[in-house]
This record gives structure tokens, sequence and C-alpha cells, in this order.
């Protein structure tokens, strides 16, 4: 997502905010696994780690850093996000990690209120989720779709803890009763 530090780096700076040690972790949008790496690094029990783009893994496998995706405390699925999630258990998991590629026509269902509440019904209560904040539109159109993202996962049933330029920490403090409507 960025050109500004070593991705290793930046990676890191996404996870280090949470407490991942001891912890099972649900990562979407695995990409060449530098956030899986620094979950590992810090401790993270399991990682389910979720990528959709077959030719995003077979890159990884000319990675140095992307080694993590072949570790066995990892699981690694190879499927839309959505898809997978509605498949898991309720409560599975303390942490989820969302960072899914900037926003565009072909990406929009990752930004739904419908994940958001498969992230809650997957997460445990006081779980802490982190979510990618991109910024299209924002430098030439003045469009801030930060606003959008956080008036829906709080209908999910999280409260924003902290943002970021790049992102926002949050912690589900209640299951949702409302269906997707998107």
């Amino acid at each position: 997502h960025t050109l500004r530090m070593d991705p290793v780096e930046y990676a890191d700076n996404k996870v280090k905010p949470m407490d991942v040690r001891g912890r099972v972790v649900l990562e979407c949008c695995s990409g060449l696994g530098y956030v899986t790496s620094s979950l590992l690094s810090r401790g993270a029990k399991r990682v389910v780690s979720i990528e959709a783009d077959p030719a995003v893994l077979q890159l990884s496998r000319y990675n140095v850093h992307s080694s993590s995706l072949g570790d066995p405390r990892v699981d690694l699925l190879v499927s839309d996000v959505v898809v997978a999630v509605r498949r898991m258990r309720s409560e599975a998991f303390d942490v989820v990690i969302h960072d899914p590629p900037t926003l565009k026509r072909d990406t929009g269902h990752l930004f739904s209120l419908e994940l958001y509440l498969e992230y809650s019904r997957v997460l445990k209560r006081g779980g802490v989720m982190y979510h990618y904040l991109p910024h299209p539109g924002e430098k030439y159109r003045n469009r801030n779709i930060g606003k959008g993202i956080v008036s829906r996962m709080r209908t999910a049933g999280f409260r924003i803890v902290k943002e970021t330029n790049d992102g926002l920490y949050a912690v589900l403090v209640r299951k949702p009763t409302v269906e997707a409507t998107e």
C-alpha cells in the first residue's frame, strides 16, 4: 500500500499496536505475507490467512519475505474473503486484520456492511480488528471513504479506538442485531 517505507517495516507497524501473542488471528487479503510474518514474529499462536488472487500467491514463492505463508502455524486459504468468512465458526478469532487492496469497482465488497457483520460474528467479544484505510480520490476529488467505513463498522458492533493515516483499530463491543442490507 505504500512506497514510503520498507514493506516489512510497514506491515510490522500495523501489527505492533495489538497484542497478538498467543492469539488466533484472521488475516484477510494476505498478499505477499508481510503481515503474516509480523504476526508470527510477535507470537501469534495461529494465523488463518485469506488471499483471493492466485497470481499474488505465485509471486510469493519468489519473495524471501513471503516464507511465513508456508509456516505450519498458518492456514492459507485461496478464496474470496466474504465467501471464506461466511464458512467460519462464530467467535473463532481473537484478532482480525483486514488489509484489502485499494477500493475499486471490483473490490467494493471488501468494504461492505455484510463483511463487517461476518467479522463481528467470527471475532470474540472484546476482540480487536485492524482495518487498512485506503484514500482513493481524497487528494483530487475531496472524497473520504473512511467515514462510510467507520459507520458500517459501528453498525456491525465495533468501537473505533485508534485511527492512523493508514488504518483503524477497533474493538468488538457488541454483537450486531442488524442484518446486512447492502
